[in-house]
């Protein structure tokens, strides 16, 4: 059955991609002189940044030809891009609340009203981002769906969601269709609770790693090692690094940085005395992952490794002589000699990150199933139908999607 429905809401988010292009505020006594007072230095007779005049900007959006300028100021003042933070003039509450309100009862009027008049509504495809955003919203799942969709062209006046420059080729359909049955793909689950790697670790492993840059290996000088043997090859995992600083007088706050595979991510420590854990998070397939032949001679490590790097403030390493952090004791120079000591560590207080623990967990799995199949497929009954099935979590998922009520003759259409 579960199959039946993911086709049918595969449908929905492919319908969703696509978005349309009066109000009791009058243009002349209260839209103009906020457009005067905080727009039209800059979009005006004297200056036309992105070749925009608001002076000259139609207010008729049924008929002016100017409602695609409009729609992308919209969204300029929604992202707050616009005005920009260095401007001089800006919004006050009650300006941006009119203005919006205006805009936003400008843009429905038109849509109702090439809708009755049988006219035809310019459609465009959500940029990435939006889709993104939607996607995350809709499903519940942190994911970058917008990575494997093209990027959007510009419009003649600089705006990246420009209606007319979103159009859908049927390729673009099919991506965006490629995309969203790999987000039901994890947003819906089949079978068991998978299984759960979790390792911790108080001390660094030790062992072998790349010093120089050979047959493509990175350089580098970990100050500890999380040693992962095991791992799954995808779904969310969580590093949480429990740590604090040594911070002599006179020094700034050290920073951690946390890779897994060669992905870093930069923390700043607490101080020693009042440890803290750090978590960071992300999905297995964005990070490199070892494969089933072994490293080489020349790295201990066969699975993945989770490596902590320190650094003072300026970015300057943090390692010191007396200590080996994750490198194995040297060999001795000549057989039977003893191995050679390290330096004693310093009698004043120094600069340093102690750590308490580093965990690695993959995949996270807070609840079974997770969230987001139970807020897809929570009203489906499994002694019901398949159609009946299909319907029920239709009928839950499209108010969501569309954000308003859906009628039956509406349902039947997916």
């Amino acid at each position: 059955m579960e199959r039946n429905v993911c086709h049918r809401i595969i449908v929905t988010l492919g319908t969703v991609l696509i978005g349309t292009a009066g109000s009791a505020i009058d243009y002349q006594s209260d839209i103009a002189p906020i457009l005067e007072r905080v727009c039209i230095d800059c979009h005006g007779p004297e200056k036309q940044k992105a070749e925009i005049r608001f002076d000259e900007l139609n207010p008729d959006f049924l008929r002016g030809g100017d409602v695609d300028t409009w729609h992308d100021s919209l969204d300029q003042i929604n992202l707050g891009e616009m005005p920009p933070e260095k401007a001089k003039k800006q919004l006050t509450a009650e300006e941006r609340r009119v203005l919006t309100i205006w805009l936003n009862d400008s843009l429905k009027a038109v849509v109702e009203a090439t809708r009755h008049l049988g006219g035809r509504v310019e459609s465009r495809r959500l940029t990435r981002y939006e889709y993104a955003n939607t996607m995350g919203d809709l499903l519940g799942i942190d994911f970058d769906f917008s990575r494997e969709l093209p990027p959007e062209p510009a419009s003649p006046e600089g705006f990246l969601n420009n209606g007319r420059t979103l159009e859908m080729s049927p390729t673009q359909v099919e991506t965006y269709l490629t995309v969203a049955r790999k987000a039901l793909d994890l947003a819906i689950v089949t079978g068991e609770k998978p299984d759960v790697f979790l390792v911790e670790q108080e001390k660094t492993s030790v062992g072998k790693l790349p010093r120089k840059k050979d047959g493509g290996a990175i350089p580098v000088n970990p100050e500890f090692v999380l040693d992962v043997t095991e791992f799954p090859r995808t779904g969310e995992f969580e590093i949480a690094v429990r740590a604090g600083a040594r911070i002599p007088e006179g020094h700034d706050i050290p920073r951690m940085e946390v890779w897994l595979g060669c992905v870093p991510g930069i923390i700043h420590a607490a101080t020693a005395e009042n440890p803290q854990t750090y978590l960071v998070r992300g999905r297995m397939e964005d990070f490199p992952q070892s494969g089933d032949q072994r490293f080489g001679a020349n790295i201990d490590f066969d699975g993945v490794i989770v490596m902590l790097d320190f650094f003072d403030a300026d970015g300057k390493e943090l390692r010191y002589k007396h200590s080996r952090y994750s490198d194995p004791p040297p060999k001795p120079r000549k057989k039977g000699a003893p191995v050679p000591n390290l330096s004693a560590p310093p009698t004043e207080p120094y600069l340093d990150i102690v750590i308490d623990s580093v965990r690695y967990e993959a995949p996270v799995i807070r609840t079974w199933p997770p969230r987001s199949h139970v807020a897809l497929l929570d009203s489906v009954h499994a002694d019901k139908a398949e159609e009946q099935q299909a319907s029920l979590a239709l009928s839950s998922f499209l108010p969501r999607a569309f954000r308003r009520e859906i009628d039956s003759v509406e349902l039947e259409k997916f």
